[in-house]
């Protein structure tokens, strides 16, 4: 058994956003085996600010909370350290931080790490070679034991936002259903929700080359390219970068920014397909800061900010002159 230092060390790698070796969680789930666990809702409160990465968002304190409830609801016997509560909750951040699950599945010899973010949250996370993934909901990212060997490959089932780690040696690379790009080091985003029929990257930094079935393309930054997967058709336009990619900020800040803009990060923020058939320009500037409010609080900000009305029906928001 570990030490009691070499534990809480644990708990602040856990906590701080960055992965344990496996002797490590072998040694947790030893830990935790013996049911020792305590109540007390003061120490998780203090281990979270000694511990947590002053970057996290609001999210992780409702996983927490999440967490908090569920410890309640178990029988606890009494006289336990809080040492042991600290493994209870190095354990549980695991699940719950950012609505984000990470998953090792060992398959004949071969170990898969799967990232999911539940629908109506975000999550970020950091790569073993050190690369910022930023993911929307209802998203997952897969990469396998030889992530780190000659090629950086990963799977991704939605949208995330990537800060890839330069590496010359080893290419990034990011599988998508009908695509996939290639970068060595880069930001970009990536999108690939089955039920849109698109397959998106748009390109903020660097260079990335992204292969579609039959055709091959380098984009530059501030481009955009979508693959319609039942046309098989991929064209490329020119975006704003900088601002369409906030999408993933705790807090996005639109600044002056153009309504077609705005509205491009308003939609993927919430998953939401934004039509506007007002006859107001998309070229109208407009500044809003988003932090947890709701689709349709926003929407009523910019109905006040702009002579327009809107509906929401389903996934869909219908801009209409008022």
């Amino acid at each position: 058994m570990a030490r009691e230092s070499d534990l809480s060390n644990m708990l602040d790698i856990v906590l701080s956003g960055r992965g344990l070796s496996e002797e490590q969680k072998g040694e947790i789930r030893d830990a935790l085996a013996s049911g020792d666990n305590p109540s007390g809702d003061g120490f998780m409160r203090q281990a979270w600010e000694d511990s947590a990465d002053e970057a996290f968002s609001r999210n992780d304190v409702a996983g927490l909370r999440r967490l908090r409830e569920s410890l309640g609801e178990r029988s606890r016997k009494p006289g336990h350290s809080r040492l042991r509560f600290a493994l209870a909750v190095a354990a549980a951040v695991v699940f719950f931080v950012c609505g984000m699950l990470a998953s090792d599945i060992v398959n004949k010899g071969k170990t898969e790490t799967t990232l999911l973010v539940a629908e109506g949250s975000r999550g970020s996370y950091t790569l073993p070679d050190g690369t910022r993934v930023h993911m929307n909901g209802g998203s997952s990212l897969s990469y396998d034991g030889s992530f780190n060997a000659r090629m950086r490959r990963v799977q991704l089932d939605g949208q995330a936002f990537f800060e890839v780690a330069k590496d010359a040696a080893r290419p990034f690379v990011v599988s998508m259903n009908r695509t996939s790009l290639t970068v060595l080091g880069t930001s970009f985003d990536a999108s690939n929700y089955a039920a849109s029929g698109y397959e998106s990257v748009i390109l903020r930094s660097g260079s990335v080359r992204v292969s579609c079935p039959g055709c091959e393309y380098v984009l530059n930054p501030g481009e955009k390219l979508s693959y319609s997967c039942s046309e098989d058709h991929a064209d490329v336009s020119a975006v704003n970068a900088e601002v369409v990619c906030k999408w993933w900020e705790d807090c996005l800040v639109l600044d002056n920014t153009r309504l077609g803009d705005a509205l491009s990060n308003i939609g993927t923020r919430y998953r939401m397909q934004i039509i506007n058939r007002s006859g107001i320009s998309l070229d109208t500037r407009l500044s809003l800061t988003i932090t947890t409010e709701t689709v349709d609080a926003i929407m009523g900000v910019i109905s006040v900010l702009l002579p327009v009305k809107y509906e929401i029906h389903d996934n869909t928001i219908l801009i209409d002159n008022i």
